[in-house]
């Protein structure tokens, strides 16, 4: 972490590789995230307006909003290439109201948010699975919709006695 000074500089030491930088206004109300590579000795971080964008969450299976749903949003910051392991940074956590509807705010403009909502807990209750659901990427400063987003059900192996039914319930004969 660095502060600037007056002139907007600072200084950080780091390790010689890719590396994700956020920097906020100290009023909280711009923001940026720029990458920069191993060989970088400055960067220029161009602030812009935060941004606020709205949805719903819609049961898959019934068509209706999804109430008291917790919601995790953040820019995925790859440890590597593309393909390697990720962590979620410049998010937040929020919860769906009555009808299902949910606010992301503190949007980076340019920046893709992902959008996952916790699917399920361990015995003390903290959030162990997650399912994404959709993103939003802020492109002008204006509030985004990210509009209706479907919530499939967490996957349910078959109970034994289902899968014994299905096998007498199938239209071959064994052989």
């Amino acid at each position: 972490q660095a502060t600037t000074d007056e002139a907007g500089e600072f200084k950080v030491e780091r390790a010689l590789h890719a590396t994700v930088l956020y920097a906020k206004s100290k009023d909280g109300k711009l923001a940026a995230v720029v990458e920069i590579g191993p060989d970088a000795k400055t960067v220029t971080i161009p602030l812009t307006p935060l941004i606020t964008a709205r949805g719903r969450l819609i049961d898959d299976e019934t068509g209706e909003p999804l109430p008291g749903q917790e919601i995790r949003y953040g820019v995925n910051i790859h440890l590597g290439d593309e393909d390697a392991p990720f962590r979620t940074s410049f998010g937040g956590t929020t919860t769906t109201d009555d009808e299902g509807r949910f606010t992301l705010d503190q949007l980076v403009l340019g920046q893709t948010f992902r959008i996952t909502v916790v699917t399920r807990r361990n015995n003390e209750g903290r959030a162990s699975q997650w399912t994404r659901v959709g993103e939003v990427t802020p492109e002008t400063a204006q509030q985004s919709e990210v509009g209706d987003l479907n919530v499939e059900p967490p996957y349910r192996p078959p109970t034994k006695d289902e899968r014994i039914a299905r096998e007498f319930n199938r239209d071959e004969t064994p052989q």
